[in-house]
């Protein structure tokens, strides 16, 4: 399923952290090291599972192989009508200067809620939603800046269309093959 998907989640879990730790830290003996470590915990939890809401999209080729050398016939060679059923494995980067971004729209967020809770009649409940949703707007930009390069592997048996030998169109299905993909996560 899409990021997008993961919007939900994101935001509920990333307020329920907040309000967590400022229901531990409300507490008489209140250890700010504890609540750091317990919240840290509850976002990278947070963001692990948000980011396991990606569709890592594929863009490549199988390897188109012709299925018959042209100079053997008076038509073209065979070509796939269709990829075929393939398999793909591949890891999730982030090259650019994206984490830096990241961080600097972090820091924006705190330092919004924390100007958001200066005025006496502030509510922390309004705090912790807009801080809450200015979270998952950074952390849902930076994971669409990854870039993904994976291993396609075709099995074979794809639809053939084309000449495989002599003049006439015959039928035939493809061979394994492999090849490359690059992607990104929607």
């Amino acid at each position: 399923m899409p990021l997008s998907a993961g919007h939900p989640t994101l935001i509920t879990d990333l307020k329920n952290a907040y309000e967590a730790a400022r229901a531990d830290g409300e507490a008489a003996d209140a250890d700010a090291t504890i609540i750091i470590g317990d919240l840290a915990d509850a976002v990278g939890d947070a963001i692990h599972t948000y980011m396991e809401t990606a569709l890592v999209i594929t863009v490549g080729s199988p390897g188109i192989i012709p299925m018959a050398p042209p100079q053997f016939t008076t038509m073209p060679s065979g070509v796939y009508s269709s990829p075929g059923p393939t398999t793909a494995t591949g890891e999730i980067t982030f090259p650019g200067g994206d984490v830096q971004t990241l961080k600097g729209d972090i820091e924006d967020a705190y330092l919004n809620a924390k100007a958001d809770g200066e005025p006496s009649n502030a509510k922390a409940d309004d705090i912790i939603g807009t801080l809450a949703n200015d979270m998952m707007t950074a952390i849902h930009t930076f994971a669409l800046t990854a870039e993904v390069e994976t291993d396609v592997t075709l099995t074979g048996g794809a639809v053939v269309a084309g000449t495989i030998v002599g003049t006439s169109v015959v039928v035939g299905s493809s061979l394994p093959g492999t090849g490359e993909g690059e992607g990104f996560l929607s």
